[in-house]
């Protein structure tokens, strides 16, 4: 369904977006965040 790709889309945005965040406020904490 188009709700379904459009969540998944808005999720993976949200996701990169906090992502980015988290690298620019403080790159200490993305390597305990590393898979």
């Amino acid at each position: 369904d188009l709700n379904e790709y459009l969540q998944k889309q808005i999720e993976r945005k949200r996701q990169l977006q906090s992502a980015k965040g988290v690298r620019s406020q403080s790159p200490e904490k993305k390597n305990g965040f590393r898979l």
